[in-house]
């Protein structure tokens, strides 16, 4: 990645790209042991490098011939811009690591995990910046919705800790709804439309002003 924010987490520097190349999931319980100072640098990190990435990707868009004026975070761009990013998503082989831990889970799990490979370093992150321009899309567009750091009584709720959106009748995490979309279409499911399909959804469960 051409550039990165750092934050410190039990004494450690790490950083914030972190989120750019893997899941949560891998990122779980890092979120889980953060104290409210830490998610809140992270949380800073994480905007400042979103908008970072933003620029990155409005230029990645633009190198094949598109034009960066059809990424002007209206509704509308999402379809050129899944278009786009559809046609770059590649899959990589499950490490040794991760075929141990399906096969240490109960039959009928391995064969839900097993269905799909996951996305490759490459894909993740841009399926990030992708969560990151479909999140500015609400944010620059409807009044009321922005970033807020989760902050949960349940415990070790999934999303703890972690950057998500407000102004929805349920808080949003744009990185999972994203990253399955992806998986969707490496799965031949969904066409161009598929984000925007998603705004459309995610619009109707608008908090009322």
């Amino acid at each position: 990645m051409e550039s990165s924010s750092k934050f410190t987490h039990k004494g450690d520097e790490m950083e914030i790209d972190l989120l750019w190349k893997a899941t949560e999931g891998e990122m779980f319980e890092t979120f889980l042991q953060m104290t409210d100072e830490e998610a809140k640098l992270f949380f800073d990190g994480y905007l400042e490098f979103g908008k970072e990435r933003l620029v990155l990707l409005r230029r990645r868009f633009c190198e094949n011939g598109d034009k960066e004026d059809d990424l002007d975070f209206s509704p509308a761009s999402l379809v050129p811009l899944w278009r786009w990013a559809k046609r770059r998503l590649q899959t990589r082989e499950l490490t040794h690591e991760e075929m141990r831990h399906i096969r240490s889970v109960p039959e009928s799990f391995q064969r839900d995990l097993l269905r799909s490979k996951p996305l490759s370093e490459g894909s993740l992150i841009l399926v990030n910046d992708i969560a990151y321009y479909f999140a500015e899309v609400f944010i620059r567009n409807h009044v009321g919705v922005r970033w807020k750091i989760c902050k949960t009584k349940i415990k070790r709720h999934v999303d703890a800790n972690q950057p998500i959106l407000s102004g929805f009748r349920v808080s949003m995490n744009p990185r999972d709804l994203v990253r399955v979309v992806a998986s969707e279409a490496m799965d031949a499911k969904g066409g161009d439309e598929s984000l925007r399909e998603l705004y459309d959804i995610w619009r109707k469960n608008l908090q009322k002003a």
